[in-house]
């Protein structure tokens, strides 16, 4: 992985510590989350590295080494993580699905050779970044 990908990641995680660490012991609303990584080049594949953490279930990371199409699923209340390629030729495309109780139905998308996500569900919010 990509030193600029790690050091994302690595803020992503401990960001959502501190973000868990603040709030309250209450049981919070989940929100099923989809993203889905594709080329930017139909029929194109390209290597993606990153990762992604959430809550609840402790604070879970996950890293991420797939080619293109993939897509992910989670239930939480909050997620971040941040997907790339080192790929020249294509970029990637990110699309994010989220269906939350505060948040509603929300689809976000960004393309770019690096792309950061996030869900908030306690704030009702969801959020995608081209780098």
């Amino acid at each position: 992985m990509s030193s600029k990908l790690v050091v994302g990641v690595a803020g992503c995680a401990l960001c959502l510590m501190f973000a868990t660490a603040a709030g309250s012991v209450s049981p919070k609303p989940l929100a099923d989350i989809i993203i889905r990584v594709t080329s930017t080049t139909p029929g194109h594949e390209v290597q993606v590295e990153g990762g992604y953490a959430y809550t609840p279930a402790g604070q879970s990371f996950h890293n991420v080494t797939e080619r293109t199409p993939f897509e992910l699923r989670q239930s939480a209340k909050r997620l971040m993580g941040i997907f790339g390629t080192a790929s020249a030729e294509s970029p990637i495309h990110v699309e994010m699905v989220t269906e939350g109780k505060k948040s509603g139905h929300g689809v976000e998308t960004a393309t770019g050779k690096a792309v950061t996500v996030s869900v908030d569900e306690d704030q009702g919010g969801a959020a995608i970044i081209p780098l």
